[in-house]
């Protein structure tokens, strides 16, 4: 039996349906929903969960949720949407095309110890796993400096799982 990690727990992959495998329930700077959620008005969850119902009544059975923690991922909503939509989420870990200036510096190994954590553990305080991996880069393909992240954060947590 091959499963996955919803937001609401392992999913058996015959169980994902029609899945879009690119959404985002909500995208802002990190920290934003957490801190001043009032900014995104005081429906913005029940907006979330309208949106799922409407995509659940078209025949969508599952979304793979692509925002990453840089991107103000809230696993917490997306759990909530989850349950009272009943469509199936699967959180991501990872990052989009640009780090933020902060986490510039950041070892290739301190990556992987985070995307091995948000899969294995679980993403912050919520126990909540991340189902894939994601990496992002734009036009001009993956930079020199996305490849040393990625490529090496890559290897190291697949070396640790045996897959390579």
């Amino acid at each position: 039996m091959t499963t996955v990690n919803s937001v609401l727990g392992p999913i058996n992959t015959d169980k994902l349906g029609f899945t879009l495998m690119h959404e985002h329930l909500m995208v802002s700077s990190a920290g934003i929903p957490q801190v001043y959620a009032r900014l995104l008005g005081d429906d913005y969850v029940e907006r979330i969960v309208q949106g799922l119902k409407k995509a659940k009544a078209g025949g969508i059975d599952t979304i793979v949720d692509a925002t990453t923690f840089d991107l103000g991922r809230d696993a917490t909503v997306m759990a909530e949407a989850s349950r009272r939509s009943e469509v199936n989420i699967i959180a991501v870990t990872g990052w989009w095309m640009e780090l933020p200036r902060f986490l510039v510096g950041l070892s290739a190994d301190q990556f992987a110890d985070l995307f091995t954590h948000e899969i294995e553990e679980g993403i912050a305080d919520t126990g909540i796993k991340a189902g894939l991996l994601k990496a992002a880069s734009d036009s001009a393909g993956v930079l020199p400096a996305e490849e040393h992240r990625w490529g090496a954060s890559r290897s190291q947590y697949f070396r640790k799982k045996g897959s390579i």
